[in-house]
Formats: C-alpha cells, sequence, structure tokens
C-alpha cells in the first residue's frame, strides 16, 4: 500500500480555509496538552509527556468536525486514487516560529510519532523560507521535503523525522501545517 511516504503538490482545492481559521485559533505549548502519548526520539529515549516543538491548536475535530471531514476525504481521495477509506484521525494547527529554535534540549529532534501508524502535514504557510521543510531518514540517509504551500507528507509514524526549522514569530507569520495522526486506515 504505502512504502515510506508519499509528497502531493497542492492536495487541498481550498487551503486558504485552513489558514485563515489558523488566525482564529487559541494554541497550547506541548506540556499544556493532556490527552496525546509521547514519541520516541532517534537516541533511544522515550518522552511519555506530549512533546512536539512550537504550539497546536485544539484537535480540529473538536474546532470544526465538518471541516476535517472536508479535508481528510479529499486528501485520501488524492493518497489512494479514489478508493473509499475509512479512518479514525487526530490533527491540530500547529505553528514553528523562529523563537521556538533554542527552547529545545534535542537541537536534532529526529523522532517518531507512537501510537499511530501513520502521520503527515500539509504546509499551509504561503511563501515559507527556504530549509524549512521536513527531513526524514531512510536507510541512514537524510531525505528533505521542501515547505511548499498546500504540499501533503503522509508518512508512516515508525520513520524517524524532524521540522527543519521555523520561522517568523507567531501563527500570522510562522512555519504553518496541519499536523494529523491516522489511528486507524481501512478500504472498503
Amino acid at each position: 500500500m504505502l512504502k515510506d511516504y508519499v509528497v502531493i503538490n497542492n492536495v487541498l482545492s481550498e487551503p486558504e480555509i485552513l489558514v485563515n481559521l489558523s488566525k482564529n485559533l487559541s494554541y497550547i505549548k506541548n506540556f499544556e496538552h493532556v490527552n496525546l502519548s509521547g514519541i520516541q526520539l532517534l537516541d533511544n529515549n522515550f518522552i511519555e509527556t506530549p512533546n512536539w516543538k512550537g504550539f497546536r491548536s485544539p484537535p480540529l475535530h473538536e474546532v470544526d468536525n465538518e471541516l476535517q471531514h472536508y479535508v481528510f476525504n479529499e486528501m485520501f481521495f488524492k493518497i489512494f486514487k479514489g478508493r473509499n477509506v475509512s479512518y479514525e484521525v487526530t490533527s491540530h494547527l500547529h505553528f514553528l516560529s523562529g523563537n521556538n529554535q533554542s527552547n529545545y534540549k534535542k537541537a536534532n529532534w529526529w523522532h517518531q510519532d507512537l501510537n499511530c501508524i501513520f502521520a503527515g502535514l500539509i504546509y499551509l504557510s504561503p511563501n515559507p523560507p527556504k530549509n524549512s521543510g521536513t527531513n526524514f531518514l531512510l536507510n541512514n540517509d537524510s531525505i528533505c521535503v521542501e515547505n511548499t504551500f498546500n504540499r501533503l507528507i503522509f508518512y508512516r509514524s515508525d520513520i524517524f523525522h524532524r521540522p527543519q526549522k521555523g520561522f517568523g514569530t507567531s501563527v500570522d507569520d510562522a512555519r504553518l501545517t496541519l499536523t494529523f495522526f491516522i489511528n486507524k486506515l481501512s478500504f472498503f
């Protein structure tokens, strides 16, 4: 079905809906999130508490469940070439500013996403700077997927990855993504 990862440009027909929504939400830091599990770092340290760089919105299904269904149905239609899928997903709007760079002990931040089978993101910054995408570690090689507006990255959750860097100072000009975690996925 999916070897390692999939990249699709122009994945959403109306990505501006998410960008506009992002401006009107509250965001929290990782330690303020109560219903997420941890991640596995490349150095084999396991962090049980939720941990990520930057700030996340409440889950999208709590903000606008209809919008979440619209986004993921459109996305899965493109990934799986029209096949019907059933899924369980948790998603958040997420921003990573340039201010967040020094706040983390793990400067390289290679990690896996646990307690899900697939994960991914859609880049939502209209004019991102170079080198603000996502690195993947595959067969001891670092592969970069550049940050391009409305680009989807969908990957197996056991692949080590990291954001390259944040930029800007707030949700209005920072590295903005829709970040998601797929817990169940089946075809019918």
